[in-house]
C-alpha cells in the first residue's frame, strides 16, 4: 500500500506546477477512495432485495389495493433507490440502469396521482443521474430545484466533476461558484444534517463529512488530470471549503 501511495505521488508530480498541498491531498485520500467507493457495489445490488426496500414495496402494494394514500411510500422508495446508486464504480451502469427503470415508474405514478415533486426529490434525482453519468438529465434536475433550496454540497461537487470529465471546465467551475454564493444565504435556514453526513473527515486542517470529502477529492483529481493551473485548483478547493461548512 505504501508503494501504491508513493506511486500516486509520482504521478501527481508529473502535472507540474503542483505543490505538496495537492500531492498530500491526493495521496492521503486515495486509499480511502479505494476502500469506500467500491463498497457500494454490493450494497447497490442489494437495494432490490434488502428488507427495508421489500417492506416499502409491499407497503406500496397494500396501499394500492386498499386505495390508500401512497405519496409518502413512493417518496421513501425514490429516495432509497437514488441513494443506493453508484458513483462510477466498475458495474455502476448495470445497477444504475436497473434503478433508473424503477425510478421512472415511481415518478410516473407520482405524476399520475398528482403528488408534488418536491425540491428534495429533484435533489435526489440529481444525485442519481450524476452517479449514472447522465449529464443531460442531471442538469435538468438541477434546473428544476428552487434557488432557495439547500442542495447537499457533495451533490453539486459531483455534478461539477461530471462536467469537468466532459471537458466542460468553465461550466464546472461556474457550478461550484454559484453554489458557494447561494450557500451564504442558507446558513441560517439549513435543514438538519442528513445521517449520511455524520461521519467527519479531517483533511489538511479542514473537516468535511465523508461524502463531501470523497467528492472534493474526485473533483480535484479530475481538474489535475485536465491539467488546470494550480492556482485555479487551489481556488476551487477553497470554494469547496467555504460551501461545505
Amino acid at each position: 500500500m505504501f508503494a501504491l501511495t508513493e506511486g500516486l505521488r509520482g504521478i501527481a508530480l508529473k502535472y507540474k506546477p503542483l505543490n505538496v498541498f495537492h500531492c498530500q491531498l491526493i495521496c492521503n485520500t486515495f486509499v480511502r477512495q479505494l476502500n469506500q467507493e467500491r463498497r457500494p457495489t454490493r450494497e447497490g445490488r442489494d437495494v432490490f432485495t434488502s428488507t427495508f426496500t421489500r417492506e416499502l414495496e409491499n407497503q406500496l402494494t397494500r396501499l394500492r389495493t386498499t386505495g390508500g394514500h401512497t405519496a409518502e411510500v413512493l417518496r421513501k422508495l425514490l429516495m432509497t433507490y437514488c441513494r443506493r446508486s453508484h458513483f462510477w464504480s466498475d458495474d455502476s451502469h448495470v445497477i444504475n440502469d436497473k434503478i433508473a427503470v424503477r425510478l421512472q415508474e415511481i415518478v410516473h405514478e407520482m405524476t399520475a396521482n398528482q403528488y408534488a415533486i418536491t425540491d428534495g426529490i429533484y435533489s435526489s434525482l440529481l444525485e442519481f443521474y450524476t452517479n449514472s453519468q447522465d449529464l443531460k438529465s442531471a442538469l435538468e434536475m438541477r434546473d428544476k430545484i428552487s434557488k432557495s433550496f439547500s442542495i447537499d454540497s457533495f451533490k453539486v461537487i459531483n455534478l461539477a466533476t461530471l462536467l469537468a470529465k466532459n471537458n466542460m471546465i468553465d461550466e464546472s467551475l461556474a457550478v461550484i461558484r454559484e453554489h458557494k454564493n447561494r450557500s451564504i444565504g442558507w446558513q441560517s435556514t439549513r435543514s438538519p444534517r442528513s445521517p449520511r453526513l455524520d461521519i467527519r473527515i479531517n483533511t489538511n486542517g479542514n473537516t468535511f463529512d465523508d461524502l463531501t470529502h470523497k467528492s472534493i477529492n474526485r473533483l480535484l483529481n479530475t481538474l489535475i488530470d485536465k491539467r488546470l493551473d494550480t492556482k485555479v485548483i487551489k481556488n476551487v478547493f477553497q470554494m469547496c471549503i467555504e460551501m461545505s461548512d
